[in-house]
């Protein structure tokens, strides 16, 4: 009794979603699904008026909505259906970034990101090699790597601070605390963490409150260039002919004209005939529309090796269309460079948006963003250093997360690259198993060669 008792406690400790990671490793994940799980917890546990408020300012619709959306993912992870929950959490966010704000997403992730890290989130079993799918397998040389790990959870971390902003800011990002004074407060005085602007307005709210915009943008800006190099892409490599030379001189035009140039000329246009309120959408639209041409040619290079192999030539002996063998053969085997440039491709979205918001072609004031942060501090550099300094650190850490994730995607796609990233623990850890496997054998041989013996001390 004594000892299953004192058992027990470590064995559930063990087991917890993101504490179990975050005491045996990789440590970095577990302290990102640990915030994940523990997050909305204490959100409920101190600010319960908060998100009671939020709840009561949405309409009718968009409560019936949100209802909806939420059924939809607890389905996928009662079946722990990855497709049902990717799909409605897609849809959710992107109906939250066009119509409802993200006040609306923030109610829904509040929900499903306990339940997700609780679904998901435990720690698997070491186990044999055979067995595991490419995606398993895939995991386990990512997490490998310490960096990849770190860019992991700033990635993780970032996109908890969007999603969960109304309930974090400490104070309205728009409210002016001491509008007939207007004094600049340093970090850590008269309840300001991060200090205070020239309209004293609390940093680390705006900066919390930058992060839906920054983010946003970059997120669905990458996820409709990449959308669109992956169309182009795979008609241009797959029908060739008169196809692909349309496509990659347009491409080849496209690159020719500097992006930055391009994107102030046509923000530029834009800017007094689109409302305030969807500013944000025009420069999705304009980043998305000029980013797409790098993976076009990513894609198109995939394409023109795959669609040579045999199992493609198999498939075009059988009758496949063209249609099939395009979408259901050689489109999934075209996604892994998709995926690390579209990781990569992330935070160089985020600098475009923060160079267009410094440039005051960015989404409208008073409305928060990392990069008319920096432009806001750059006259008082000298006396209010922390305006300008603490959003470029923010841009940095954020841009830095996504290209270590980028890379760390990279290197665990190419299992020659991986194996060297093997740490210590690894190292020793396999050293053990040969060494006792070795051992193994040659107690196997002894007994082998034991009756033998005795029957030649026999005779």
């Amino acid at each position: 009794m004594t000892e299953s008792s004192s058992e027990t406690p470590t064995f559930l400790l063990r087991d917890l979603p993101g504490l179990g990671q975050l005491l045996r490793g990789p440590h970095w994940v577990g302290l990102g699904l640990l915030l994940a799980f523990l997050l909305p917890f204490g959100i409920l546990t101190f600010v319960p008026s908060r998100v009671l408020g939020t709840f009561n300012s949405l309409h009718l619709w968009g409560k019936g909505l949100l209802f909806l959306f939420l059924l939809l993912g607890l389905m996928g992870i009662w079946w722990k259906k990855v497709g049902i929950i990717l799909f409605s959490s897609g849809i959710a966010f992107l109906l939250a970034f066009l119509l409802f704000g993200q006040q609306w997403f923030s109610l829904y992730f509040l929900v499903l990101s306990p339940l997700l890290v609780w679904r998901f989130g435990k720690p698997r079993k070491e186990g044999p090699r055979h067995g595991k799918s490419q995606w398993v397998l895939l995991s386990e040389r990512f997490l490998r790597s310490n960096l990849a790990q770190i860019g992991l959870f700033g990635v993780m971390f970032f996109y908890l601070i969007t999603f969960f902003g109304p309930f974090l800011w400490p104070m309205d990002p728009l409210l002016q605390v001491d509008a007939g004074n207007l004094k600049l407060v340093g970090p850590g005085t008269h309840g300001y963490l991060f200090g205070s602007d020239q309209f004293s307005r609390d940093i680390l709210s705006r900066l919390i409150a930058g992060a839906w915009i920054s983010m946003t943008i970059g997120l669905f800006a990458v996820g409709l260039s990449i959308s669109l190099g992956f169309f182009f892409g795979l008609m241009a490599g797959f029908f060739g002919g008169w196809v692909e030379f349309v496509v990659m001189r347009l491409v080849d035009l496209l690159l020719g004209i500097p992006r930055l140039v391009l994107l102030l000329v046509v923000v530029a246009f834009f800017k007094d005939s689109v409302p305030s309120q969807y500013r944000m959408h025009l420069i999705v639209v304009i980043l998305g529309l000029t980013g797409w041409m790098g993976t076009s040619r990513l894609v198109r290079g995939e394409v023109l090796t795959i669609k040579e192999r045999d199992f493609v030539q198999a498939g075009r002996a059988l009758g496949f269309s063209n249609l099939r063998l395009m979408v259901k053969h050689i489109a999934p085997n075209c996604l892994a460079p998709v995926i690390v440039s579209a990781a990569l491709g992330i935070g160089g979205t985020i600098l475009v948006e923060a160079a267009l918001s410094f440039l005051g072609l960015g989404v409208p004031p008073p409305t928060p963003s990392w990069g008319s942060m920096v432009a806001d501090g750059k006259e008082y550099l000298t006396k209010a250093w922390w305006i300008s300094t603490l959003s470029g650190f923010t841009i940095v850490a954020a841009v830095v997360s996504f290209n270590l994730l980028g890379d760390g995607i990279r290197d665990a796609l190419d299992p020659r690259l991986a194996s060297k990233r093997l740490n210590r623990k690894q190292m020793d850890l396999a050293m053990k198993r040969a060494a006792e496997k070795e051992r193994s054998e040659k107690e196997q041989d002894a007994l082998m060669e034991s009756p033998s013996e005795l029957q030649k001390g026999a005779s």
